[in-house]
């Protein structure tokens, strides 16, 4: 009773309090944070000695991003051992070690208490409710995340990993006794298990189903797909939805996530190209996500190189991070700089609901293939992929772009049991035009013969370009 209390509580901060104050008060525990680092971790000690600060030089928040270095997975976690990386009086009480992904070659770590998830499991129930109404729907979740990466919530979990046929079942089984499922994971592993169900005849909207998708960056074209299939609306104005969330191994599963206002303004932006370049000023012609973020939890800053540091704030933080770069591009978009966008654009009634600042997130910093005078980008070749419904049905999504032949060659992976032809090889080529000016060459093949290695099991994240 006292969670659903405060949880309600938390609700209404977050919708009727003023942005700017949830911001400066965040930029207010900056310096606390980082005196909490260098005197309780010792991995944290040794880099600012080696670069010769002392932490008490450190008074103001102008001293901080002028002086203090920023840190990140080649200059912490791949020079320290674990035991320095935690804080020293957290250290004899680990429970858990997590793992990132790897997907840069180089691994991160995250640490929970014995007694330390009850904050954790607080944040994740009042998202959800948040975004799905779960106080007030009996609600089941189904995490479909790699085995090891576990959902911290009260409410109740099947844990399947990346099996479609244990998702599946548990799905019909338990779907007549609760209101909503959601189902958690990847975009590559939800639309495997969505046309799957959609093959042996499951009724998605009667079972009504929502998905929750991170780990990889997926465009609106895979939104409108996947919600075309599930016979759902893809802007997320009813109880069922799709929505992105982001989260870091080392930092939360949920750092940043979507709302069905910022869904909306994507979507918009993503029809109108001078929203776009306002909202997310970048080269590209596919959106970056639109993501609400909780100042109280970090302090977020824009790199010079066009990526986002955090900072953690809690005192609590078993591995504290200071100025953490975790190779996410970005850039900060204050509530109230977003009003008055949406203003010019007469788009006032997608003022998001919830009054806190939020993100933008464009992929990774150099992540693109140069060719001539352009960039290519994974995230521009997604839209394309998922452009066409008869075309995107047919691949697992995994795809790999060389830039070493007369012309860019992109090879596409189908689906077991599917053949590659000159029809559908049109198809994606048409819709590859919409977003991408070079001229591409189009390779299908056929699952088992997709030449790039056959470790596409759903466990880590895959590079699209050589």
């Amino acid at each position: 009773m006292m969670n659903n209390l405060k949880r309600k509580w938390i609700v209404r901060y977050l919708t009727r309090s003023n942005p700017e104050t949830m911001v400066s008060g965040s930029a207010g525990k900056v310096i606390s944070a980082f005196h909490n680092a260098a005197q309780k971790c010792e991995a944290y000690r040794k880099i600012l000695e080696s670069k010769s600060i002392h932490p008490g030089e450190i008074r103001n928040l102008d001293e901080f991003r002028k002086r203090v270095p920023v840190i990140d997975k080649n200059n912490f976690f791949s020079v320290f051992p674990l035991n320095e990386m935690i804080t020293r009086q957290d250290f004899p009480k680990i429970k858990n070690i997590m793992t990132s992904s790897g997907f840069s070659g180089k691994f991160a770590f995250g640490a929970d208490l014995i007694n330390g998830t009850g904050s954790s499991r607080f944040f994740v129930d009042t998202a959800l409710d948040l975004l799905f109404n779960t106080a007030r729907k009996k609600t089941f979740l189904i995490n479909c995340t790699p085995m090891g990466v576990h959902i911290e919530t009260s409410l109740p979990l099947a844990e399947t990993s990346v099996r479609s046929d244990m998702a599946m079942a548990m799905l019909k089984k338990v779907s007549g006794c609760y209101d909503q499922t959601i189902i958690i994971g990847d975009p590559f592993f939800l639309k495997k298990l969505v046309e799957e169900g959609c093959e042996t005849g499951i009724l998605w909207k009667k079972l009504g189903v929502s998905l929750v998708m991170g780990q990889d960056w997926f465009p609106e074209t895979l939104r409108t797909y996947l919600a075309g299939l599930m016979e759902m609306d893809p802007e997320a104005t009813t109880d069922r939805k799709i929505l992105a969330t982001m989260g870091l191994t080392e930092l939360g599963l949920n750092i940043f996530h979507e709302t069905p206002e910022t869904v909306k303004i994507r979507r918009m932006a993503q029809r109108d190209a001078e929203l776009r370049h306002q909202l997310f000023g970048t080269q590209k012609t596919a959106c970056g996500y639109l993501f609400h973020y909780y100042p109280m939890r970090f302090f977020v800053e824009e790199h010079y190189d066009g990526s986002l540091l955090f900072t953690t704030l809690s005192k609590s933080a078993v591995i504290p991070l200071i100025r953490y770069d975790s190779g996410d591009c970005g850039k900060l978009v204050p509530y109230n700089d977003l009003v008055q966008l949406l203003s010019r654009f007469r788009l006032e009634y997608l003022n998001p609901r919830l009054k806190l600042p939020l993100a933008t997130m464009t992929g990774r910093v150099t992540n693109f293939q140069q060719w001539g005078n352009y960039k290519i980008y994974p995230e521009d070749l997604k839209l394309g992929l998922y452009e066409v419904e008869d075309a995107a049905r047919q691949t697992t999504g995994y795809f790999i772009l060389s830039s070493q032949q007369e012309i860019p060659v992109i090879d596409i992976q189908l689906k077991p049991g599917l053949a590659p032809s000159a029809g559908l090889s049109n198809l994606f080529s048409d819709a590859f035009q919409r977003y991408v000016k070079p001229e591409l060459a189009i390779k299908l093949h056929r699952y088992n013969d997709f030449p790039y290695g056959m470790e596409l099991n759903y466990e880590k994240k895959f590079l699209n370009f050589k």
